[in-house]
């Protein structure tokens, strides 16, 4: 299909805050859009096609890549699959619990369900066609069970840190698992009922982000905490009236934070929230939301996946937070939906940035699932906006 574009002085300003009022060069409503590879057009966006074929059997929301550009995708029902290189897809073990954290670390590849921890070098995770029961290790297996269900964790410097319910464990350099802390640090807990929910690098330290985790009603309390990791609690602590905090975003060296389920955008400036973007959509009653594993840096773009919890609210796909350099503004675009073809319906499991390909893990509640990579040699074809460019007069 040839390449189709619009001219325009400037779509800079992407997604707009209503039909009314937005950053100037926005719009009110796009999809499938790319408004950063050529700053005087917006382009259609290239397709994503399903790569996984039947392979993938299952919502995968986390996902790791090794040295050599071999990936690991990790189901809902605790199986795990690899892609080659070569896009070649194959199903490597067949657990049976959802896998809730995921990363790679002193080239091992690591996983975890609710209590388990699990290793398996990365040479062993390339070469076997099947992960066999002696290449697997147990790390441990007191993990600690909450009804958040979430492990995230992030590689960093010389530990694994891993989100463990009120505390950060660590596994070190030599494959030693530390819980509540590192072997030098035994690390407070979060305040009552906070639970761990996101977990991130800023800068040398380490970010978490909380949700409400007890059984009393509370649906608006959550926070993000920094950690230095030599001290025995948490440097900075800021609450704000959200649901949880569902993930972090990096773009430019800033940090992002997506929480709560009515599309709420915030920086974090290393000690406080400040709000900055809402997904617009209709949320009385209704959900959305970002897993702690649907984020990626693409080609200096964050990505981010929005799913849906409940009621449709928002248009679910891959959104872009991003800009083209300084002297642009700071902008939102929807700029992929899966091969599946629809806005609604959607979880959108992991992204993954491999060199030129951008990988999505998608689901639809039809109970399709799959893996889709982005197709160089197509457009998508149903990319369509409202209203053109908003003069608009915020920030």
């Amino acid at each position: 299909m040839a390449e189709r574009f619009y001219l325009q002085d400037s779509w800079s300003g992407g997604l707009s805050d209503s039909a009314k009022v937005g950053l100037k060069g926005s719009i009110y409503e796009g999809v499938g859009l790319d408004i950063r590879s050529d700053p005087d057009a917006i382009k259609v966006s290239q397709a994503l096609t399903k790569e996984s074929g039947a392979t993938v059997t299952q919502l995968c929301k986390y996902s790791v890549m090794d040295n050599a550009g071999v990936s690991y995708w990790f189901g809902d029902g605790g199986k795990v699959f690899k892609r080659t290189v070569a896009g070649v897809w194959s199903e490597v073990h067949s657990g049976t619990v959802e896998v809730v954290g995921a990363a790679i670390h002193n080239q091992n590849v690591f996983w975890a369900t609710d209590t388990l921890l699990q290793r398996i070098t990365t040479a062993n995770a390339s070469a076997d066609t099947t992960w066999s029961a002696g290449s697997i290790v147990t790390v441990t297996s007191s993990l600690n069970q909450t009804v958040v269900g979430f492990h995230p964790m992030v590689a960093h410097g010389l530990y694994l840190y891993i989100a463990d319910a009120t505390q950060i464990s660590t596994v070190d350099d030599a494959n030693v698992y530390t819980k509540g802390g590192t072997p030098d640090v035994t690390l407070a807990a979060l305040p009552y009922n906070h639970l761990i929910s996101a977990i991130g690098k800023f800068g040398i330290d380490i970010i978490a982000g909380t949700r409400w985790g007890g059984s009393e009603v509370q649906t608006n309390l959550a926070e993000v905490v920094r950690w230095d990791t030599v001290s025995p609690t948490y440097i900075t602590q800021d609450n704000i009236e959200e649901d949880g905090i569902n993930g972090f975003f990096v773009h430019n060296n800033y940090t992002f934070v997506q929480a709560g389920s009515r599309g709420n955008i915030y920086f974090f400036d290393g000690a406080k929230l400040n709000r900055r973007k809402t997904i617009r959509g209709t949320y009385a009653n209704r959900k959305m939301t970002m897993h702690p594993g649907s984020q990626t840096n693409f080609l200096g773009n964050a990505m981010f996946g929005v799913s849906n919890l409940s009621g449709n609210p928002a248009l679910e796909g891959v959104y872009s937070y991003s800009q083209i350099d300084e002297n642009y503004p700071l902008s939102l675009m929807l700029e992929y939906v899966t091969s599946f073809g629809t806005l609604t319906g959607m979880d959108y499991g992991a992204l993954l940035s491999a060199g030129t390909a951008l990988l999505v893990a998608w689901e639809h509640t039809s109970g399709t699932r799959g893996v889709d990579r982005i197709d160089y040699g197509t457009k998508y074809g149903s990319a369509y906006f409202k209203t053109m460019a908003v003069t608009g007069n915020r920030r």
